[in-house]
């Protein structure tokens, strides 16, 4: 509600919200979360500020291992080399790839086959650290672009603790 100005119509926002709803309806809890944040992510693409995340926005080079950081002001990732003193979202270049995952399941909310048509619900294996991560990354760029904070990602945060731990307590 904060992202899209009241009264302006977008079709193409309200399909996306719609099929979100449609993929968490009969989602487990940690799909759900996980469905939550490409929602999220996939929003920043709709709205035209979603990170580039292929290569080094500085350098052009294809991000690999080692240190990897978010600048929003930049628009993208940034590798190790070039990214001194920037946000610092992945580790690895697995947590790249995690973004990329959320990024293609969002494309379904948009109505977009996963993974080139072969299958309409996305399988995947999430750790904690990468939902995480994840968050991180999505709460930085909607605090920098919408001056917004996401307050779901407090709740969130207590699902994914219960869900990662098996600890009973849940």
């Amino acid at each position: 509600s904060k992202v899209v100005p009241e009264g302006q119509e977008s079709r193409t926002i309200f399909t996306y919200l719609l099929n979100f709803l449609r993929f968490i309806e009969k989602a487990d809890s940690k799909k759900a979360l996980v469905y939550a944040l490409a929602f999220e992510l996939g929003m920043l693409y709709l709205l035209g500020t979603g990170p580039h995340l292929e290569n080094c926005i500085t350098c052009g080079q294809r991000v690999k291992q080692g240190s990897i950081s978010l600048d929003p002001e930049k628009g993208g990732v940034v590798c190790g080399n070039c990214g001194k003193g920037g946000f610092k979202v992945a580790e690895t270049l697995h947590d790249v790839r995690f973004l990329h995952l959320l990024k293609n399941i969002a494309g379904c909310f948009e109505g977009k086959s996963y993974d080139a048509g072969v299958n309409k619900s996305p399988k995947f294996k999430v750790t904690e650290k990468e939902v995480a991560t994840a968050m991180k990354l999505i709460e930085t760029l909607y605090s920098h672009h919408f001056d917004i904070h996401i307050t779901s990602h407090q709740l969130w945060g207590q699902v994914l603790n219960c869900e990662f731990r098996s600890s009973g307590a849940c």
